[in-house]
């Protein structure tokens, strides 16, 4: 990605990302992101930026931090966020991708069956599954 965004860099351009994660390893995206940025010298802006999961909650101050410490550096990478507090889809989409690959039939039918429910619980109280 750092001799691509070169490239991007060399026309002003800039580097926009849905960041790999989110969740457990929402710093370690936005670390790689910084990075990207300050080896190539693109202009990064991380889209949509949020934390995932109960327990990252929090941490966005840590990511508005690690953002501004590298701005003063010279980084230029910026974010944005929805101006809401939910998300803008379906609620079938937070649950895991096994649940829903094969159409709302099939997602209906495997909520009806209660090992998949404990299944999803489980994978649901831990965003880095699944």
């Amino acid at each position: 990605m750092i001799e691509l965004t070169k490239i991007v860099a060399e026309y002003d351009g800039i580097y926009a990302t849905h960041m790999r994660n989110e969740s457990d390893f929402l710093i370690d995206s936005v670390i790689e992101t910084i990075a990207i940025a300050r080896r190539s010298g693109v202009r990064a802006q991380i889209s949509h930026i949020k934390t995932s999961g109960k327990r990252n909650f929090g941490l966005d101050q840590t990511v508005l931090q690690l953002i501004e410490y590298y701005r003063r550096f010279g980084v230029e990478i910026t974010c944005d966020a929805y101006t809401c507090v939910f998300g803008h889809t379906d609620l079938e989409n937070c649950f895991p991708l096994w649940t829903r690959t094969k159409g709302m039939v099939h997602f209906q039918n495997i909520l009806k069956q209660n090992d998949n429910r404990e299944k999803i619980k489980y994978e649901l109280s831990r965003p880095s599954i699944g």
